[in-house]
């Protein structure tokens, strides 16, 4: 074999590692509660939300109920219309955390899915393998013996408490790496609460298959997002998987074109108070 070859070789090889899986077969549905205040300026109004953790011993998936049951969503919204000719949106249907994260254990690897606008971007995340202090202190949650631990993460110190009773390397949003499954995490200003609401073993397993996207990094993309708030005119929004259109035209009513100037405008507020987002840079 010539040089060139084996370094054409070497090169495809070593790339491909970097590279995420295009399945991640999961065996167990794991939800967990989210308690969270998104505006700096109101701490105390909290909201509650449940994400989803499809996981097993070397892969993971984590997501928002929309992401997570978006086929039926997507089924449901069309029968309302068929039938209706109207959607009603329920809370949910709209969610506070739309990343996804696909995590290979086996890599210590994280790749997460981020949407701006309409096009789907995907960046692994450059600080995984996260890096966990393991405490002595431990508690029982939920029936199961859980182990304290702390860790870093964008701007943010959390605990976590995990337990080997759940041999999985898997936990809420990104946070993955120790010997067991994360029960209950938190940052220490308390402004993000995970706990375990339940956790099974599913019938069959399911399968994930990494999303078609362009692929970019994530410091790349986050310039990206900035640069795309500010220009937003917020004419266009997402409710459960269907984007709907606030543009005004000449033959719209002035009633009409009034009542999307008035959404447009509750919109715009209610983003600038998502001031307290997770992961502060």
């Amino acid at each position: 074999m010539k040089l060139s070859d084996l370094i054409a070789l070497f090169l495809c090889i070593t790339t491909n590692n970097v590279f995420a899986q295009n399945e991640y077969p999961t065996e167990y549905e794991v939800q967990y509660e989210v308690a969270f205040s998104l505006d700096s300026t109101n701490l105390e109004n909290r909201a509650i939300e449940t994400l989803y953790l499809f996981t097993g011993p070397k892969y993971g998936v984590f997501m928002s109920y929309k992401e997570a049951f978006k086929e039926e969503i997507r089924a449901n919204l069309e029968h309302q219309l068929k039938t209706t000719g109207e959607l009603k949106i329920s809370k949910e249907m709209t969610s506070s955390f739309p990343k996804l994260f696909y995590k290979d254990h086996q890599n210590s690897q994280v790749w997460t899915h981020e949407k701006i606008d309409r096009k789907l971007y995907s960046y692994q995340e450059p600080n995984i393998p996260l890096e966990w202090k393991i405490e002595e202190d431990s508690k029982e949650i939920m029936g199961y013996a859980a182990q304290k631990a702390t860790t870093h993460f964008a701007g943010r110190d959390y605990i976590a408490w995990f337990t080997l009773e759940v041999p999985i390397p898997d936990g809420p949003y990104l946070f993955s790496g120790l010997p067991g499954l994360i029960i209950e995490l938190y940052d220490t200003e308390d402004h993000y609460h995970f706990t375990l609401k339940s956790m099974s073993k599913m019938e069959e397993v399911r399968v994930f298959e990494f999303a078609n996207s362009e692929d970019i990094a994530k410091t790349d993309f986050l310039e990206l997002k900035e640069k795309a708030l500010k220009n937003r005119d917020h004419t266009i929004f997402n409710q459960g998987n269907i984007q709907i259109s606030l543009s005004t035209s000449p033959q719209m009513s002035q009633e009409s074109k009034m009542k999307n100037q008035g959404l447009k405008r509750k919109i715009k507020e209610n983003q600038a108070r998502k001031n307290n987002l997770i992961e502060r840079f």
